[in-house]
């Protein structure tokens, strides 16, 4: 289930809406002002991987 991210157009704030999928039809309700002025925005992943896994940290270029 898809997560979106939207902005209230008359308060500005900014909140997460899970749906099953982006339609005009579905847009959200904003749960500060309860205003349906709404737009999707981009979201940025805010967290950060870090560990041992396969292509992180240095490569080996085996110099001499």
């Amino acid at each position: 289930m898809p997560i979106f991210e939207y902005k209230c157009r008359k308060c500005s704030e900014t909140f997460e809406h899970f749906t099953h999928r982006a339609s005009a039809a579905q847009r959200p309700i904003c749960p500060s002002c309860g205003s349906t002025e709404v737009e999707r925005i981009f979201s940025v992943f805010a967290g950060r991987v870090e560990g041992g896994g396969a292509g992180c940290g240095p490569v080996a270029t085996g110099g001499g």
